[in-house]
């Protein structure tokens, strides 16, 4: 009899980290417990998010609220999207005391959206699906790792890897110096990857991921425990409380200098749109106490942005720091006009992306200069190459956020153009304004901008176009 077989159930704990209400990846999720419901009948499901990390989402704190959640001595740690008929052996080598941790897969296999509608339908995986990418090898750490609760107490995931990219090599690099070499399967079996949405491995949090690889690549057997203490010893910036409101559409302003441009803007919102719809914030520097001042007394909710200057880093601070389930970003050089918001929440019934009239261009269709975005869309998916939670990548200095967001949405099937949304944008390119500091420091890293842009949209084409399913 297996060891399995002889087990108690409360002897093992399913731990599914999960990120993410995509209507893809919540499908997955429901078809991953009811695999392993089949495959291991009775076995306590422990499912978690990280609970809202402000730098992007962490598996490490994810498994850890669930570890926290059970009694058990052994854990399958299981990615919501991954199925492995390997990790029945898995559990029965831990268990027998083979090795403290194992990992079931042998090869990885991307199914595409069709073939893992097929599998959510009940049909069971198989070598003949059709594929995004062809099929390659597995790593330790990936997917599925079964261990033992002491395992993850020696080397526990590493908290300052955010979203994806090197954690998975370099938890398994951890566990196989404090643990033992693993125990794997000897024959193949491949993991199936259920399709979702996929996230571009680019950007900030990414180079910040490869800096923390790199620390678990240079370790030896007598450094990795400092480098493991470096991980527990790491603390996220704390949350932002969002500010509570019974509006529907938040109105986030990224602001930097001008502060005579605050009375103009509020006397346009307040007379084209009712102030039981939208609410204006006014995202600015602590420092800039002219400008804050200025917003204050025109009557914009003033936020202090402690995550950077540009418009990008005060636009996710704009979403972490309110609640209303739409958010419109414009520049303090807008005029509003009568019903645009009346227009923009009709627009928005057919998509989270709606490209408002600026009364300048004939692109709107394609680019959304001023755009109102769902919250859920940017919680869920990201507005950004960069994953959830944020809505314009960091690495832009002012041009060219707008061109990012526009194309994923467009990509996505996602954006809406609202003609009669008219937000006038009061730009000197148009005419209709004067060249000002502040203009001139956009311009300045316009050409930076681009060739971020650029290179950002070429990772995306190469890396995210994988077949027609992606």
């Amino acid at each position: 009899m297996s060891c399995w077989k002889r087990c108690k159930v409360p002897d093992v704990a399913i731990l599914i980290p999960y990120a993410s209400t995509d209507p893809d990846r919540a499908a997955n999720l429901v078809t991953v417990q009811a695999w392993y419901a089949d495959r291991f009948p009775g076995v306590e499901q422990v499912v978690a998010g990280d609970g809202g990390c402000r730098t992007g989402w962490t598996k490490a704190t994810a498994v850890q609220r669930c570890v926290d959640q059970t009694d058990a001595d052994v854990f399958i740690v299981a990615d919501s999207d991954c199925i492995c008929d390997g990790v029945v052996p898995d559990v029965e080598a831990v268990l027998c005391g083979v090795a403290q941790w194992a990992f079931p897969h042998t090869q990885v296999r991307r199914l595409t959206a069709s073939a893992s509608a097929e599998v959510r339908g009940g049909a069971a995986p198989h070598l003949g699906m059709a594929l995004e990418t062809p099929g390659y090898a597995g790593v330790a750490g990936g997917g599925v790792v079964v261990l033992t609760r002491e395992a993850w107490e020696i080397a526990p995931m590493d908290p300052r890897f955010k979203v994806t990219h090197g954690e998975d090599v370099a938890w398994a690099r951890a566990l196989a110096y404090l643990c033992g070499r693993p125990w794997y399967p000897r024959v193949n079996t491949p993991l199936y990857h259920l399709y979702h949405p996929p996230i571009l491995a680019i950007g900030a949090r990414y180079k910040a991921n490869e800096r923390f690889a790199n620390e678990y690549s240079n370790a030896t057997t007598l450094t990795i425990r400092e480098v493991l203490d470096r991980g527990r010893a790491h603390v996220d910036p704390p949350h932002v409380v969002p500010l509570p409101s019974k509006t529907t559409i938040g109105i986030i302003v990224p602001v930097l200098g001008r502060p005579a441009a605050a009375a103009p803007f509020m006397a346009s919102w307040s007379s084209s749109s009712s102030s039981s719809t939208s609410v204006v914030y006014a995202a600015t520097d602590a420092e800039d106490t002219a400008t804050r001042r200025a917003w204050y007394e025109a009557g914009a909710t003033v936020l202090t942005s402690d995550r950077g200057t540009t418009f990008a880093c005060k636009a996710n601070y704009g979403v972490e720091a309110t609640s209303e389930p739409w958010l419109l970003f414009v520049g303090d050089d807008v005029r509003f006009h009568h019903g645009w918001d009346t227009a923009a929440l009709e627009a928005g019934s057919a998509g989270p992306v709606v490209s408002t009239n600026d009364m300048a261009r004939d692109d709107l269709d394609r680019l959304a200069i001023h755009p109102m975005i769902s919250r859920d869309y940017i919680v869920q998916r990201g507005a950004s190459f960069d994953g959830p939670g944020l809505v314009a990548h960091e690495g832009y200095r002012h041009w060219y956020v707008d061109r990012e967001w526009s194309f994923l949405a467009a990509e996505r099937g996602a954006l809406v153009y609202a003609p009669d949304a008219r937000i006038e944008h009061l730009h000197p390119i148009f005419g209709k304004g004067e060249m000002d500091a502040t203009y001139r420091l956009g311009q300045a890293a316009a050409r930076d901008d681009e060739r971020t842009f650029r290179w950002r949209e070429s990772q995306y084409v190469t890396r995210i176009r994988r077949s027609q399913d992606a």
